[in-house]
């Protein structure tokens, strides 16, 4: 028996150059040699039709491809100019007269500074200041008169509370100070709505100053 083919392989090399795909071991006895295809079937084939060289390599573990290694080009180096007789000559005088560091003219260093505002630039900003003022009061007088409505609210409430104890300890039954009580239900059903609409103003004016931030407007713009 050839010891050859009884390592698994994966492909059946012929002297004809023709290669079949196997599944398994591939086998020789007798000079023939048996073999299953991928689909299970089992086919045999004289051993003198089979490339046995071919097919054992075949069968070896190829060696891993070494990395491809790309060596960066060179920076090329910035190509210097020749500098002439005369232009060295002349550096070296510049450099003779400036020996001691005399400094650069002051304006040199000076950076100009900007154009003062137009008329027109003035205006614009003195009405801008003035519609985002408007703006910002406008805003507090809503949280302060929410909170005004509020309060109001709160006073009848104890007013009513107060008079409605008066009633119970100079003795009078329910029934006759049906007015006090059903006011004062009333009142405490719009305390909710009178917080709600507090809240609603103060988060308006959170907005308003948000956008005023993002419109880089001075602080000052939405103070009293």
């Amino acid at each position: 028996m050839n010891i050859l083919f009884l390592i698994v392989s994966s492909v059946l090399i012929l002297r004809s150059g023709d290669r079949i795909e196997v599944s398994g071991p591939i086998r020789e006895e007798s000079g023939v040699i048996y073999f299953r295809v991928k689909d299970g079937s089992m086919y045999s084939i004289p051993l003198r039709e089979v490339d046995e060289r071919a097919t054992a390599d075949a069968a070896a573990p190829k060696p891993p491809t070494p990395p491809i290694v790309v060596t960066p080009p060179r920076p090329e180096e910035p190509k210097r100019r020749k500098v002439t007789a005369e232009e060295r000559e002349k550096l070296l005088r510049d450099l003779e007269k400036n020996h001691g560091g005399t400094p650069a003219p002051p304006e040199q260093h000076q950076i100009p500074a900007p154009p003062p505002p137009t008329k027109a630039d003035v205006e614009e900003t003195k009405r801008a200041e003035s519609q985002w003022r408007r703006e910002a009061r406008a805003h507090r007088e809503a949280i302060r008169r929410a909170t005004e409505e509020r309060d109001l609210l709160l006073d009848r409430a104890d007013r009513l509370r107060s008079e409605i104890s008066s009633f119970l300890s100079l003795g009078y039954k329910p029934s006759q100070f049906t007015y006090q009580t059903t006011q004062l239900q009333h009142t405490l059903d719009q305390l909710p709505y009178a917080e709600l609409e507090i809240k609603r103003a103060e988060r308006a004016w959170d907005t308003f100053r948000d956008d005023a931030r993002k419109e880089d407007v001075p602080p000052g713009w939405l103070r009293d």
